[in-house]
């Protein structure tokens, strides 16, 4: 019997990469094995062994050096008419997300190698182009001949398989603890290109798209932005979700990954800004391309856009209720209009750069030495010009712009702000009144978020330290001994859905719906549950905002209070850019004898304490009705766990 016994990465210089796996969304079928029944861990160079029990489909990842990658496929069981022949070895996806989203079988390579083993074992190797990223992930049949003879590798006929080729010479510091998995599934899979279009180029051009959601992640299959899970927040005044500091501090990819999950199982929209896609654009880009050769671009003062926006299709104005303000204005003279005060998008250059070419071009950019838009543009193009580089534009954002356009290019597309305080728009002439210096222009180039830890923010930070420190002086209370408590978690939730149907929901004229979000455990071991209510003043489903209570527990001393700290720290920073910070001047109050809440206001309205080995969030997302959140919430969840 003619078999498949062994398959293993056979490059001789391969650099393999941590994968992380997720337990908290066991369900979703995007985070498992692809038969859908084995829980998913991470393998090593040896993708498949015929002795295996439950161990296929064990992911790998790796790069090489010699840009190729290569498959050792050990065949055992040649019978004595191979003997002495020279025998190929084909491999054809049988089952994989080729071929069940492309709809065709995609052959992938050949080897031709001669029998020599007189007990009919032949080890082949196939190679493949390593120009840009390829995944492996399903079932694969194999098929063995010579002249006059051709026929299927049995006994099944097909091996399970799961790995992932990665173009780029090294991973940035961002993946300092590993890829998550899911991470590679959605932007390495699609990549099925045949030799003559596998390029940087076709990948750059694919992870825009994904991004911005004109094509779909596992499969780029084509798509329309607005069925995209992620939408430009155009009435929380363009806040982020996944990035802080104008993106510079780093970018939250275990959210961005909870946010597909979510929208996959509750079919919950996420708000981004621009940041938040350069951020996830920047980072998924190195999978394939040195970080060395993506960089992050800063533009004030940017303008108005007319063109397509993330999750929207096309708006010419980003700021909008669709009650009050509109996406697209017929008269773009209408003071409604809108303008983005500054962008964040990318540059991705052919040849690396160094941070000699950073500081340069940001030293020509910086103080008046840059008047106007104008004098920005022209003083990029001579600066590129004079060290032989060409920079391509990459916004998943807005457009998108793919990668193929140079800044030129770009630029053409935007209407500028020819005099901010006569311009038709209200919104200008009132922020250029009210801060001038929110409209000088200022332009920057840099590493972006890959030299930071994917953990954000980044421990080193000392905002975010400082802020962690001062919620758990805070939250601390003396004189109270610490008792572990196993709280109640369902009445809990019903104290809080009880009290904004009574007290919040006349404000929504009743257009709310729930979305309940699956408990999940934190790496320190720290148990979230958490229940969200969305809402909208109309009928637009994707203007949505929500109130949401989370709840953290964990039995070991302390555990629960530094978790909320990190976490609110985290939003404190997220929010900054709407001129928002936990708010030093506030004093701390008891609301009842034995807690304390910590205020942070901004963006979103949030409260929070902590009892015991219990941690409890409530947040309101900001809007013109509600401007607080009433501490008889708290007072309730907090006598509700004291009585447990």
């Amino acid at each position: 019997m003619t078999y498949v016994h062994r398959i293993a990465v056979a490059n001789p210089e391969v650099t393999a990469y941590q994968i992380l796996v997720s337990e908290a969304h066991g369900e979703l079928a995007e985070d498992r094995n692809w038969n859908n029944s084995d829980k998913v861990n991470p393998g090593d160079a040896v993708l498949y062994h015929h002795e295996w029990t439950n161990r296929n489909e064990r992911p790998f990842a790796f790069s090489s050096a010699n840009k190729q990658w290569m498959l050792d496929v050990e065949v055992r069981g040649l019978n004595s008419e191979y003997h002495g022949r020279t025998v190929e070895l084909t491999m054809w996806d049988e089952d994989t997300y080729a071929t069940r989203f492309h709809k065709r079988s995609a052959f992938f390579a050949q080897s031709n190698q001669p029998v020599a083993s007189a007990e009919g074992v032949a080890v082949f190797r196939i190679t493949g182009d390593g120009k840009s990223p390829l995944g492996f992930f399903g079932a694969y049949r194999f098929w063995i001949r010579h002249p006059g003879d051709h026929h299927s590798i049995g006994p099944n006929h097909s091996v399970t398989l799961e790995a992932y080729y990665l173009s780029t010479p090294a991973l940035p510091l961002f993946f300092g603890k590993g890829i998550p998995l899911l991470f590679l599934r959605m932007f390495v899979l699609p990549q099925r290109d045949s030799i003559a279009d596998r390029s940087i180029e076709k990948w750059v051009s694919n992870v825009t798209e994904i991004c911005f959601g004109s094509k779909k992640p596992f499969d780029r299959q084509p798509s329309s932005t607005k069925d995209h899970w992620l939408i430009y927040n155009t009435t929380g005044g363009g806040a982020s979700s996944f990035t802080s500091g104008y993106g510079r501090l780093g970018l939250n990819l275990e959210a961005w990954l909870d946010a597909y999950r979510n929208w996959k199982q509750h079919s919950v929209y996420t708000r981004v800004n621009c940041y938040d896609q350069a951020a996830i654009t920047e980072v998924a880009l190195c999978l394939g391309v040195s970080h060395h050769q993506v960089h992050w671009e800063y533009h004030q003062v940017h303008g108005f856009i007319d063109t397509k926006l993330v999750g929207w299709g096309r708006v010419n104005s980003p700021y909008f209720d669709d009650i009050k303000t509109r996406p697209l204005y017929e008269n773009k003279q209408d003071p409604d209009r809108a303008p983005f005060n500054n962008h964040a998008y990318l540059s991705w250059s052919k040849k690396p750069l160094t941070p000699e070419f950073y500081d340069n071009y940001n030293y020509i950019m910086s103080g008046d030495k840059i008047p106007d838009h104008a004098a920005y543009a022209e003083t990029a193009k001579g600066f590129e010009a004079k060290h032989e580089t060409k920079l391509y534009m990459i916004d998943a954002c807005g457009g998108p712009h793919v990668g193929n356009e140079n800044r030129a290019a770009y630029e053409a597309k935007i209407e500028r702000i020819p005099n901010f305080t006569e311009c038709f728009s209200t919104y200008v002439k009132d922020s250029y009144k009210a801060s001038p210096a929110k409209w000088k222009e200022e332009h920057h180039l840099g590493t972006g978020v890959t030299e930071l830890h994917n953990l954000l923010p980044a421990s080193k930070q000392v905002d975010y330290q400082n802020a962690i420190k001062r919620i758990i002086k805070l939250t601390t209370t003396t004189g109270t001994p610490q008792v572990l408590i196993k709280p109640n978690i369902p009445t809990l939730q019903d104290v809080f859905r009880n009290y904004v149907n009574l007290r919040m929901r006349p404000r929504w004229n009743d257009n709310s719906k729930e979305y309940p979000i699956r408990p999940y455990t934190m790496r320190d071991g720290t148990t979230i549950h958490e229940v969200k209510i969305n809402f909208s003043f109309g009928a637009h489903t994707r203007l949505d905002r929500a109130a949401s209570m989370r709840i953290a527990v964990n039995d070991k001393p302390g555990a629960a209070q530094e978790a909320l700290a990190k976490h609110l720290a985290f939003k404190a920073l997220s929010i900054e850019n709407a001129g928002a910070k936990l708010d030093k001047r506030s004093s701390v109050y008891e609301v009842v004898k034995y807690y304390k809440t910590v205020p942070v206001v901004g963006t979103y309205y949030i409260r929070a304490f902590v009892w015991q080995n219990v941690a409890v969030e409530v947040t309101v997302e900001h809007d013109d009705e509600w401007e607080e959140c009433d501490n008889a919430l708290l007072n309730k969840v907090f006598l509700s766990l004291i009585e447990m």
